[in-house]
């Protein structure tokens, strides 16, 4: 593998820099964030053994890269799948439950059973999942704090890019 390997690597991935994703406040939002967290942590793979092959001295330090590139990119990929697997596991307990709440039928109780089963399994889904990157949680906290979110939005953008200013245009 050569510098345009891990190059190549980081393209496929969709590494752009960052690899830090958008806010969102939904699961899914989350969940997109916690898989676009995990390939930049794929990309900051790539980004390593880049510079780890410009500073490679002769075939043993390439081959050094190589395994240090491969070791980094497998534990991103398991961290992915382990989070799969967790939320399959969520989802498999609330279709459980759901299946439970049927003999209540249209009820306000069988309503209020099938609504406890999704809370279980938003409140397990959410456990499930990391905090979202060190920038986004910068302009959760602005928006959150009456910020205002055009300010708050360009100060996530310059954190993402390393220039993050001490102003996140909260009040």
């Amino acid at each position: 593998m050569t510098a345009v390997t891990a190059t190549g690597v980081a393209v496929s991935f969709g590494c752009s820099g960052s690899g830090q994703g958008s806010s969102g406040t939904d699961q899914t939002a989350s969940l997109g964030q916690t898989q676009e967290a995990v390939m930049g942590s794929v990309c900051e793979c790539a980004s390593t053994a880049r510079e780890c092959f410009h500073s490679a001295d002769g075939d043993a330090g390439v081959h050094e890269c190589k395994a240090e590139f491969k070791t980094c990119e497998t534990a991103a990929l398991a961290a992915l799948k382990q989070l799969e697997a967790e939320i399959k596991e969520c989802r498999s307990t609330e279709s459980s439950c759901l299946e439970g709440t049927r003999d209540a039928g249209f009820s306000k109780v069988g309503w209020q059973e099938r609504e406890a089963c999704v809370k279980t399994a938003n409140t397990c889904i959410e456990a499930a999942l990391p905090p979202p990157p060190p920038c986004i949680q910068k302009l959760e906290q602005c928006v959150e704090n009456g910020g205002d979110r055009w300010k708050c939005l360009d100060e996530a953008r310059q954190c993402v890019r390393g220039t993050a200013t001490t102003d996140a245009g909260a009040p």
